[in-house]
């Protein structure tokens, strides 16, 4: 890494009694992938104190700590880790002059888009020179961790952004120069926190604090905080390039065209004196904005519509959790078990009835983060779910009343439904009932983890 134990000091103001020109190994923030050479940030989360692992990670050979209190003459103590992090990602960022830095920030499609636009920049430009947040890693903690894995190769940098909170990324982009700044949509995600859905829109716009002058703000043209967004983008950046992407004729990359079944999309994208049908095996028509978001960025980054066809067309989403579809014993499974908020659901939904799934055997669990609109939210969904041919609703959740409440005052029948306390008699109940021709739906929040409930696939091999 090219960082040393001096360049440390001189940010954050301190002298300690070691070598100074000595080149640091890495950035750490858990003894139990800590390397010696490393430095070790003490940082305090909701479950565990970094603070209570300082002595670890010292014998585990760090060359030094910075904390929020002092442990021996090889700590730096700082007012607040996080914080901390984030000041020397920042300066280890602007050392690398030439790097482009993309940051993806919306309610929907973060990671997706993410994924998509990698692949195709990588096609282009190769992987090895393309750094992007592992996972999900993109808040205060993670996007400092994925800017300490850039190295002299790297051309460009794609950033994830996510946020909790009004100021959240504001307090990261003040910090982060970008290139380019994308939001895919303004949605419900995370309501319960921030009140409204114009605080959303509020919260996301603050992406705009680390664009730098001039530089490309990509917009969803569809989306109804359009304006909203323009007008921040406008008042926080000096003379920014806005582009945008949608279904509407002013839109500079134009959907149209789409169609589906339950094993692909068909749809044609144009910009200017391009146009092209691309065939994707992503689920859901939320995807071809996500995908149409990472082909504008790329467009403006030297890529051809034809070159963008290539590369999602062959595009699979490996271990999101999202929307991944499979067949197992003559029974389609569909899983998105990475997130759950209404829009996300209604969406979900939209695609098993324009697809005409039939059998369907939904598992649900909760959304969480709605606050006071939890019960309003779920008793929506649960009316939504009497619009696809169910065979069985299964729930799960402390808001799995709300759930029925609304299926059965849209008319659905009671006879199908089963509320479980436990994911492992879910599992015991599918076993019962899933037969060849059936589709299994599961969708939850991040927290209900009912993905574990597809551990054992033995019951549904059987059938064969």
């Amino acid at each position: 890494m090219n960082l040393t134990l001096k360049e440390i000091y001189k940010i954050f103001n301190k002298r300690v009694n070691c070598e100074k020109d000595r080149l640091i190994n890495g950035i750490s923030i858990d003894t139990r992938t800590l390397k010696k050479g490393d430095v070790f940030f003490a940082i305090k989360g909701e479950n565990t104190d970094g603070h209570n692992f300082i002595k670890d990670a010292f014998e585990k050979g760090a060359i030094l700590c910075v904390a929020q209190k002092n442990y021996n003459e090889k700590t730096v103590v700082v007012k607040d880790t996080k914080t901390a992090l984030l000041k020397l990602a920042s300066y280890y960022l602007n050392k690398f002059k030439n790097i482009r830095v993309f940051a993806i920030t919306g309610s929907n499609g973060k990671t997706t888009t993410k994924e998509i636009l990698y692949k195709i920049l990588s096609k282009k430009f190769k992987e090895e020179y393309i750094l992007k947040n592992p996972k999900s890693f993109n808040n205060i903690i993670g996007i400092p961790l994925t800017i300490f894995g850039l190295n002299n190769k790297h051309k460009i940098l794609i950033l994830e952004v996510g946020m909790n909170r009004l100021g959240e990324i504001k307090q990261i982009m003040s910090m982060i120069k970008i290139d380019v700044a994308v939001i895919t949509n303004i949605g419900l995600a995370h309501i319960g926190l921030l009140k409204s859905k114009k605080n959303i829109a509020r919260a996301k716009s603050e992406i705009f604090y680390g664009l730098k002058n001039g530089g490309v703000a990509v917009l969803n043209r569809d989306d109804e905080y359009y304006n909203f967004l323009l007008k921040q983008a406008k008042e926080i950046v000096t003379k920014p390039k806005i582009i945008s992407f949608g279904m509407r004729d002013d839109a500079d990359l134009k959907i149209s065209d789409i169609n589906s079944n339950n094993k692909y999309i068909i749809f044609n994208l144009k910009i200017k004196n391009q146009s092209v049908n691309i065939k994707t095996r992503l689920l859901g028509r939320h995807n071809v904005f996500n995908i149409a978001a990472a082909t504008l960025v790329s467009y403006y980054s030297g890529v051809k519509l034809q070159g963008v066809k290539k590369v999602v067309e062959n595009f699979k989403i490996k271990n999101m959790m999202r929307m991944e579809k499979k067949y197992i014993g003559g029974i389609t499974i569909i899983k998105d078990c990475y997130n759950a908020n209404p829009d996300s659901f209604k969406t979900a939904l939209q695609f098993l009835k324009e697809n005409k799934f039939k059998n369907i055997v939904a598992v649900a669990g909760d959304m969480y983060e709605l606050g006071k609109f939890a019960k309003k939210f779920h008793n929506d969904i649960g009316g939504l779910f009497s619009s696809i041919e169910l065979k069985r609703l299964i729930l799960t959740g402390k808001y799995s009343d709300y759930y029925t409440n609304g299926f059965f005052k849209a008319g659905g029948n009671k006879k199908i439904v089963k509320i479980f306390d436990k994911k492992q008699k879910i599992s015991r109940y599918l076993q019962t009932v899933l037969e060849k021709g059936d589709t299994l739906f599961i969708k939850g929040s991040r927290k209900n983890k009912l993905e574990e409930i597809l551990d054992d696939l033995k019951f549904i091999s059987k059938r064969r």
